[in-house]
């Protein structure tokens, strides 16, 4: 038979086990957590894709091939070809990848 002492110990053991494995489980789901946080910022901030890059440059070269003076090529510089506001490469001009040296006049 436990004594009073022996009882309190062993239930005071038992219950630092369920701590640690709740604890445990915390820990597993914050990690889980981070790492799909992880990929949501990723995916927002990925770089952009060839298809999107060859796309844009397709849409650019008529315009700076119909350009006449340096008047029409600032123009066709300031040309952003995706008019979406929500689409990720939104902003992205012809002058821009001109001068990344995607795109030659």
């Amino acid at each position: 038979m436990l004594t009073e002492q022996e009882r309190e110990t062993r239930r005071n053991r038992l219950a630092a086990f369920d701590r640690a494995e709740t604890v445990k489980w915390f820990g597993w789901i914050a990690v889980f957590a981070l790492m799909i946080l992880i990929y949501l910022w990723s995916r927002g901030t990925r770089l952009m894709d060839r298809g999107d890059e060859v796309w844009i440059v397709e849409q650019c070269k008529p315009a700076y091939a119909r350009a006449q003076n340096a008047f029409d090529s600032a123009a066709v510089d300031r040309l952003e070809p995706i008019q979406d506001p929500t689409a990720p490469h939104a902003r992205i001009a012809c002058g821009d990848l001109r001068q990344a040296g995607k795109l030659k006049r």
